[in-house]
This record gives structure tokens, C-alpha cells and sequence, in this order.
């Protein structure tokens, strides 16, 4: 399996070796790929790296606050996108959070450089190896691996020549951010005729995150037919995902994901078996990491009693 490593100056560059030498540590069958040559790299993308990016499995983008606005991280982001699913494209933060992320980088999953963030990254790219690791081995790898990424990158961060500058993202700026969030999960709830769970989700902007398992009937308005769905069961993933299943008033099932950007329709069907299975593959497809095996919902619990 190959991974690009993208990065922009300094201490971007010293931090993509870092991870160039680890990752090979913890997970042997891949092969990062990382282009020192900063000068070449932004006079002229070179044949060589395009034919690094299409042949690449997942892409690894290293994000500080000198680089979070160079154009050509948001190029090469913008590359990986196009030819890498994008749950398999990672802005890895130092020195940053999320809500100073802005341009072509919010529209994937970054993660903080820290010990469970990086284990979530592991989790992930092990997953995309034609023969994974057990979960026994890669944690023994990455536990025994992990202290020597994260020394190296933190005297890295403090021989810095210069200052961070960290620059913090106006309120107005990630306000706006939030309400337009919430503008496309209103959205996505009308056209999809969805209504969102009371008492189960946390709207923490600019996000929503899972907190409960269990689900009251709601009913949807879909033109002049109104339809009850009654959850039936749910699988919860990593990173505050979660789907349920549910059972329709017409007779029919369909299965709803649960995201950080909202809520999407993951099939319908009228054999739970089968709604499951296609549940899973996509959930497979998309590289999620389930915390534990399907789960029923009581009939009692789902009335709310």
C-alpha cells in the first residue's frame, strides 16, 4: 500500500520524514511516499509525484501554521481528493485545531497530532493493507513505535527558527462556518425527510456527535403520506458515527447514518439481514471502525417508556 505525504516548508518538511521513517515501523507492508525537494516541488509538479499520487492508497497531509494557507498543500489536497476517496485523506494538525482549518482542507476528517488521533490514522490504514495486522499486533507496533514519532516531532516543533504565528480564526468567521453547517443539515433533513432523534444527539458546533443508543419514533411528513419509522437497531462507529435501523409503517426497513456533517440515507430494503449487510459494506467502504457488534433496540425503549 502506498500513502503520499503532502507538506509546505518548514517544519512541515521535517515532520513528513518523520512520518516517512515511522509509518513503515508500524504497519511494514506500506510504503509512504514523501518528496523532499521543496524547490522543484513549487516550480512544477513533476511527472513523478502525479504518478506517486494515482497509485497511492491514502494521502497524509501535514498541516502547521505556516503551511495551513500555502497554495500548494491546498493543491496537492485538492489533487488527493480527486483521486483518493476522501475518508482516506488525512490533514494531520500541529500546532492547530480544527477551527483553524479553513479553504479546500474542511472537507476532510483532520486529526490532532496525538497519541489516539494517531491510532484512529493506524486503525485506518491498516485497514486498506490487501492482508491487515491483527488488532493484538498493530497495537503492540504502535504502542511500541508511538513514543519515537511523537519525541522526534516535538523537538522538531521547538527547534523551530521561527515562531509559530499561530493565526486563530475570527469568531465571526467560524460563526458564520457554523450557521451554514447547520443550514445544510436542515437541508439534508427536508430533502431526505429525516427528523433528527430528541434527546440522542448533541449539537456541539460545528458538529453533531452521537450520545445516546436509544431512538423514539418519529413521524415524517413525505407529501400527503405520513410515514412512522420505529428504530429497531444500531451500530456505533469511531469518530461519533452511528447507523440505525429502523422499521417503516409501510412494511419496509432503511437504515440511517449518522454523521458529523449530517444525516444520510443508507438504503432500505424488507429483510434485516440484507439492510445490514449492505450497511456494513458501506461502512466498509468508507473505512469506519465499528465499537462494537449490532445492537437491538427494546420496543419499550423505543417508545419511550
Amino acid at each position: 500500500m502506498k500513502i503520499f505525504i503532502s507538506w509546505s516548508g518548514s517544519p512541515g518538511r521535517e515532520i513528513g520524514e518523520a512520518f516517512k521513517r515511522w509509518i513503515p515501523r508500524v504497519l511494514q507492508a506500506a510504503t509512504p511516499y514523501f518528496s523532499p525537494a521543496d524547490v522543484a516541488k513549487g516550480t512544477r509538479w513533476s511527472n513523478e509525484i502525479a504518478e506517486e499520487l494515482a497509485a497511492s492508497n491514502a494521502g497524509l497531509l501535514i498541516v502547521t501554521p505556516g503551511s495551513r494557507d500555502a497554495p500548494w498543500l491546498h493543491f496537492e489536497a485538492g489533487a488527493l481528493a480527486k483521486a483518493i476517496e476522501r475518508a482516506r485523506v488525512v490533514p494531520i494538525l500541529f500546532e492547530l485545531t480544527p477551527t483553524d482549518i479553513i479553504g479546500p482542507l474542511t472537507q476532510f476528517q483532520s486529526a490532532l497530532f496525538d497519541e489516539k488521533e494517531m491510532k484512529r490514522l493506524v486503525n485506518m490504514l491498516n485497514s486498506q493493507l490487501s492482508q491487515p495486522l491483527t488488532d493484538e499486533v498493530l497495537e503492540d507496533a504502535f504502542n511500541t513505535n508511538w513514543p519515537r514519532l511523537r519525541d522526534e516531532v516535538e523537538k522538531i516543533l521547538k527547534n523551530q527558527t521561527q515562531p509559530s504565528n499561530r493565526v486563530h480564526r475570527a469568531d465571526r468567521d467560524i460563526l458564520e462556518e457554523i450557521l451554514q453547517n447547520v443550514r445544510q443539515l436542515t437541508k439534508a433533513q427536508q430533502s431526505n425527510t429525516f427528523v433528527m432523534p430528541s434527546g440522542t444527539l448533541t449539537l456541539t458546533a460545528p458538529t453533531i456527535s452521537g450520545t445516546g443508543i436509544v431512538f423514539p419514533p418519529s413521524s415524517v411528513q413525505q407529501g400527503p403520506k405520513l410515514v412512522i419509522r420505529r428504530p429497531l437497531s444500531y451500530r456505533k462507529y469511531e469518530g461519533g458515527r452511528q447507523t440505525t435501523l429502523s422499521l417503516l409503517s409501510d412494511g419496509g426497513l432503511e437504515a440511517t447514518h449518522f454523521t458529523r456533517a449530517g444525516i444520510v440515507d443508507w438504503g432500505r430494503g424488507s429483510q434485516v439481514s440484507d439492510l445490514r449487510k449492505l450497511a456494513d459494506e458501506r461502512a466498509l467502504s468508507e473505512n469506519l471502525t465499528p465499537l462494537g457488534p449490532w445492537q437491538e433496540i427494546e420496543s419499550s425503549e423505543a417508545s419511550g417508556a
